[in-house]
């Protein structure tokens, strides 16, 4: 079950884009850019200066590298971390963007 939340984690998307000055140049793919205003779309008026616009951002995660080598530790039965699942913690941390991204995100 914990082997599942390993791989369920480490497949989330896997880029930084929109950075003003990255440290390290990051690939990303644009999934869909539009040249023009589709004609279904209507200018009723401009959104308030309060108004919150959610966006969703795909930071890189570290060590995704060694994500096979992990997962095969706890899976394969002559390994001295045999059946030694993680937490959802050390999962987390294991694979958390590092400080570099997270600063090129906020700047």
């Amino acid at each position: 079950m914990r082997i599942t939340s390993l791989l369920a984690f480490a497949a989330t998307p896997n880029s930084v884009a929109g950075s003003p000055k990255p440290v390290v140049q990051y690939k990303h793919i644009v999934h869909e850019k539009w040249s023009v205003v589709p004609d279904s779309w209507n200018h009723l008026h401009r959104l308030d200066r309060d108004t919150d616009l959610p966006i969703r951002l795909a930071i890189a995660q570290s060590n995704l590298y060694n994500m096979e080598e992990y997962l095969m530790s706890v899976s394969d039965s002559a390994s001295p971390n045999w059946n030694e699942h993680w937490s959802s913690k050390q999962i987390a941390e294991t694979f958390a963007p590092s400080d570099e991204t997270m600063e090129a995100v906020r700047a």
